[in-house]
């Protein structure tokens, strides 16, 4: 019987089969990752987590084009870098109303501290990975909480008094509201979450030395975060807060 001799494919026909087969993989990984993070929600993550999820994140920068637009250098070190020179500058959170000259200032704090270079990365970021800001947001706030568990290695966790200093920054002057007024809806109010939650902390140690007063700003927050029930963590948020709200009433 004669063999039937197997057609090999035409060149173009190869590269648009793999080409389906890679779109397949990536779909399947894709799926992968979402059932991952869909766990994550179920459960509070430890620090080692935290951490290899946010280096993993920032390796996967390393290899996108519109990032090495901007940072030839490894994106940890760059993000290092930028978090040294806030460091280093923070704004006043506090002591507006005294004096004019601290609104003018707060009102241009990033462009006054970081380079045009600095600022236009942090957006290109903020833009092409706006659905993975909330799970960002959430590693480095477990990390920075965490932080005696995972030491930092790369430079990228910022001091409790910094990370006070920036929240109070968000959330008690017209510079820092000014800022996430102009962001998108969900990242004003993650921002403004991880602000609360960071002055909370800081208050149970008896560290709220600017004496910020974050609880009037929780039933507002509860109130807009339940307006978004696309947030994967929407649950934890608002029982985070009324803890938090709790813990307000305690003190009066």
């Amino acid at each position: 019987m004669k063999k039937t001799e197997k057609k090999e494919l035409p060149l173009q026909e190869k590269k648009k089969v793999r080409k389906e087969e890679k779109k397949v993989l990536k779909k399947v990984l894709t799926e992968e990752k979402k059932e991952e993070k869909k766990e994550e929600v179920k459960r509070e993550i430890s620090c080692k987590e935290a951490q290899e999820s946010l280096i993993e994140f920032l390796d996967y920068l390393n290899e996108k084009s519109y990032v090495r637009r901007y940072c030839r250098e490894d994106i940890k070190e760059r993000i290092s870098s930028v978090l040294k020179k806030l460091s280093e500058n923070p704004p006043i959170p506090s002591g507006e109303k005294n004096e004019d000259k601290f609104i003018i200032r707060n009102i241009f704090h990033f462009f006054r501290v970081l380079s045009k270079s600095d600022i236009r990365l942090i957006k290109e970021i903020m833009e092409n990975e706006s659905d993975q800001i909330e799970y960002l947001l959430r590693w480095y706030y477990v990390w920075l909480r965490k932080r005696k568990e995972c030491p930092d290695r790369y430079g990228l966790l910022v001091s409790e008094d910094t990370a006070y200093r920036y929240a109070s920054f968000f959330i008690n002057t017209i510079g820092g509201r000014a800022y996430l007024s102009r962001r998108k809806n969900i990242i004003r109010l993650l921002a403004s979450y991880y602000s609360v939650c960071i002055i909370y902390d800081m208050d149970k140690e008896g560290k709220n030395t600017f004496g910020i007063d974050y609880c009037s700003y929780i039933t507002e927050l509860k109130d807009e975060i339940k307006r978004f029930p696309e947030l994967n963590f929407q649950k934890l948020y608002l029982e985070n807060l009324e803890k938090i709200e709790e813990f307000c009433k305690k003190k009066t």
